[in-house]
């Protein structure tokens, strides 16, 4: 069955189109929002276009089948015609015999019969008469009967084309229209998608938040000898004591800590050691007691 091809998923458009505007910057979320109403959108017209091209596809196989049918029929009705013609000939030359040879009266007006129509009354008697060879009015009537119904098929075959044809040209018009509509909404995307790639890139470059400075160290505590005691100078070593100075969680967010990074091994040695200031001078030396070391 020839069917009518479907145009190109617009998903993959929109996927080329979202990664142009992403290559430039990342997506706002207004933006990703325009993107999926938009997507949604074309998805609804795709849905409606595939609908309407599955019927356009299915009424091309109903005709098929009806011209199938139609074929058969012509073929049939041809048929059964020519084997009228010839029963016609039959019963006509038929009647002439039985007039002719006196075998059965009043048959006068069968001699210059030429079709059956002319002589169907009068022979109507002649089914019961015995006479070799009068099957043949038997056999055109049910021929008649015959040609009469594949007739009537044919007709019906005949309409059913005509409804069909009229029903796929409509069905051509719409879908015309539906790409027609699918090609202004990925232009009016398109462009819409262009204005917001425009603004991210003229917008400022967002202003990271940079850490709080860090002090200099007060004291005169050798904290990298501290470190290479406490954790072999591993100032991200990441344990049940965190850091180089090896920071309880609690203890390093108590001193403020949490300015820098959640745990002591995610911030930098500076960072540790301004926390380590803190610590010392809240508890002293003894916050490390088998590590602590003075330069």
């Amino acid at each position: 069955m020839r069917t009518v091809a479907r145009p190109a998923p617009l998903v993959a458009v929109m996927a080329l189109l979202a990664v142009a505007v992403v290559a430039s910057a990342p997506l706002s979320s207004a933006q990703e929002a325009a993107l999926e109403d938009a997507q949604n959108e074309l998805d609804t017209l795709e849905g409606d276009l595939g609908a309407t091209i599955d019927r356009y596809n299915e009424l091309q196989s109903e005709l098929e089948d009806i011209q199938a049918r139609r074929a058969v029929l012509e073929v049939q009705v041809q048929k059964i015609a020519k084997d009228m013609l010839t029963l016609e000939d039959r019963a006509v030359r038929l009647a002439q015999e039985l007039y002719k040879g006196g075998g059965i009266a009043g048959l006068e007006t069968l001699v210059s019969a030429t079709s059956i129509a002319e002589v169907a009354t009068q022979l109507k008697y002649l089914e019961t008469s015995g006479e070799a060879g009068l099957d043949v009015f038997g056999r055109l009537a049910s021929d008649r009967q015959q040609l009469d119904a594949r007739l009537d098929d044919l007709d019906k075959a005949r309409e059913q084309t005509a409804i069909a044809v009229s029903e796929m040209e409509d069905l051509r018009a719409q879908i015309a229209g539906a790409i027609a509509t699918q090609k202004d909404e990925i232009q009016a995307l398109d462009a819409k998608l262009a204005r917001e790639a425009e603004k991210v890139v003229a917008a400022p470059a967002p202003v990271q938040v940079a850490s709080p400075p860090v002090p200099p160290p007060s004291s005169e505590a050798d904290w990298d000898a501290i470190a290479m005691c406490e954790s072999g100078g591993n100032w991200h070593l990441d344990g049940y004591y965190d850091g180089g100075l090896q920071f309880h969680p609690q203890t390093w967010l108590g001193y403020g800590g949490g300015q820098y990074a959640r745990y002591a091994w995610q911030a930098t040695r500076e960072q540790q050691i301004a926390i380590g200031e803190r610590v010392l001078k809240g508890q002293g030396p003894g916050a490390w007691p088998n590590c602590f070391q003075w330069k």
